[in-house]
C-alpha cells in the first residue's frame, strides 16, 4: 500500500537518531534500522495496530512476516535506549507544540508526563 515514507516519520526518526547519537557517544541508528523503523511506523499508521502481518499485508511486500521479527529479535541497538530517545524525542515535540499553541497536555491516556 506504501511506497515512500510520510515526512514526519523522516523527521521523527532524525530527531531520534540524533537522540540517540548524544547519549550513545556517536552511534545513531544505521541505514537498515532506520529503514525498517519507518517501515514499522507506517505499518502502524495504515493498519492501525501493531502486528508483523499486518505491515507485512499492508507494505507491498517490502519485508517479509520472517525478516520484520528477525530484526526485532537480532538487532545489536538496545532496544531501552532506543525507547528511551524516542520518549524524550516524542516529549521535546509535545512541549514545543505547547508553547506555540498554548495548550498544555499533561497527560496521555492516564499517564502523567510532567508535573
Amino acid at each position: 500500500m506504501f511506497v515512500s515514507v510520510l515526512p514526519f516519520i523522516t523527521s521523527y526518526l532524525d530527531d531520534v537518531d540524533r537522540a540517540l547519537k548524544a547519549h550513545a557517544k556517536g552511534r545513531g541508528l544505521t541505514g537498515g534500522q532506520r529503514q525498517w523503523l519507518s517501515f514499522c511506523l507506517m505499518g502502524v499508521l495504515l493498519s492501525n495496530t501493531v502486528s508483523w502481518a499486518s505491515f507485512e499485508r499492508c507494505g507491498l511486500c517490502g519485508y517479509r512476516l520472517s525478516a520484520l521479527s528477525w530484526m526485532f529479535r537480532r538487532t545489536k541497538r538496545v532496544w531501552e535506549v532506543m525507547f528511551q530517545a524516542s520518549v524524550g524525542v516524542w516529549c521535546w515535540h509535545v512541549k514545543r507544540q505547547e508553547k506555540s499553541t498554548g495548550f498544555q497536555l499533561n497527560r496521555v491516556h492516564g499517564v502523567v508526563l510532567w508535573g
